[in-house]
């Protein structure tokens, strides 16, 4: 009996991560860009029914490190490694905040405590408090605690744009955009005299083409120093 229920939970976690995507190889690119710049993961969702919200997370973890081992540039590296943080705690925030108001309201309209809306701000926040809907002073301190929980996180969102502005001024090349996935594309589509759609090429095959044209203009750039040096 035990080795079936083994069996059967096996299979439960196979079927969960069939409904999510979670590989560069699968991916498609423009899906990727909207996860990186716009913090929407929830493209990467085949099925909502069978999939939680800790799976999507994880499964964003395991294409975002893929993505970042495959690209050899140390610098953008960092810089998209704190575009994701940036984009995850905005998403964060901006939960728990509608949270933050929902329970609020509802307990000064009802006098209630909703169990369910605490469960999941507990996802994206540490939650310590009781929140005793018979005990009004307690509960209102539990609420400021949680209020408080929020200002750190919106001070570390805060702190981490800031060192993203100093590291990526306005109108910069490296920053991480729409603009600079266009950039990235067209460049692309010159190098291998076709148009690249992001809808029609997977994320592993996008690292792929960038890092065949960053060889390619590395070649052409020796290339030149040696016939200028030997034209010296």
């Amino acid at each position: 009996m035990k080795r079936l229920f083994t069996i059967l939970f096996k299979k439960k976690q196979i079927d969960i991560s069939s409904h999510v995507i979670s590989s560069i190889t699968e991916l498609t690119l423009d899906k990727f860009i909207m996860c990186v710049c716009d913090g929407n993961l929830s493209v990467l969702v085949k099925d909502w029914f069978l999939v939680k919200e800790k799976n999507v997370y994880e499964a964003w973890e395991n294409i975002y490190t893929e993505y970042v081992n495959a690209i050899e540039d140390k610098e953008q590296r960092y810089i998209l490694k704190l575009t994701k943080e940036i984009n995850l705690l905005q998403c964060k925030l901006v939960m728990i905040h509608s949270i933050i108001n929902t329970i609020s309201t509802e307990y000064q309209l009802t006098g209630k405590s909703d169990e369910k809306l605490l469960a999941n701000l507990k996802k994206y926040i540490n939650v310590t408090g009781k929140f005793d809907p018979n005990d009004t002073d307690g509960y209102m301190r539990d609420l400021e605690l949680v209020i408080a929980n929020y200002k750190r996180l919106m001070t570390e969102f805060q702190t981490k744009k800031i060192e993203y502005e100093k590291l990526i001024p306005k109108n910069s090349k490296s920053k991480v955009d729409r603009k600079y996935f266009d950039s990235i594309i067209t460049q692309i589509s010159k190098h291998m005299k076709s148009i690249v759609d992001p809808k029609n090429i997977t994320v592993s095959l996008f690292v792929s083409m960038m890092m065949d044209m960053k060889t390619e203009a590395e070649r052409i750039d020796k290339e030149i120093k040696k016939a200028k040096q030997h034209g010296k």
